[in-house]
Order: structure tokens, then sequence, then C-alpha cells
């Protein structure tokens, strides 16, 4: 299952810094550089979007101050990551 981050994966974050920064399209963003114990990626949160996009940046701004884990898939049409949910309990990998 961690090889293939297509699948919905949770994984305990060792590290993440986030920065606003703009998108192509000239709105307001904030990169999120995360890295797991399985893998390090990147996540842009645009602003002033609606539906999931802007429920995933209420989430992020919820949690960002104290982020133990992070539910995730890649995306494998566009290659982007995108995060779920944050601070679940981390998938158990079998010995």
């Amino acid at each position: 299952m961690k090889r293939d981050p297509t699948r919905i994966q949770c994984d305990r974050v060792v590290s993440y810094e986030a920065n606003p920064t703009m998108a192509r399209s000239g709105r307001e963003c904030i990169k999120v550089d995360f890295e797991t114990e399985y893998r390090k990626f990147t996540v842009w949160y645009v602003k002033g979007v609606k539906g999931k996009a802007q429920r995933r940046l209420e989430a992020f701004e919820r949690y960002q101050d104290d982020i133990q884990t992070v539910t995730y898939k890649k995306d494998p049409d566009s290659g982007f990551y995108e995060t779920l949910t944050f601070n679940q309990p981390a998938d158990e990998v079998p010995a």
C-alpha cells in the first residue's frame, strides 16, 4: 500500500512547512511541503475557491499548529497530492 501513493494513506508527519504564495491563476495560496515517514510531497491550498478545495484549506488552517498525521492521496491524472484530513490514526504497516 505505501508504495502506491494514489491509494488513500495516513502517515505520521515528520515535518511540514507552509508558505504563502500565488497560484498561476493569480489567486493567493498556501504551499505546504509535507515530510512523512514514507515520502515527501507538496500540497497547494488555493484561497477564494468553493467546494472541496475550500473545505481542505479550512481543515489545514484548523490543524496547522499541531499536525500529527496527514491523510492524503496522489491524483493519478494530475500528479498532484491532496490532503483529506488530519490527526487520524496512522496506518499500521505489517512487519
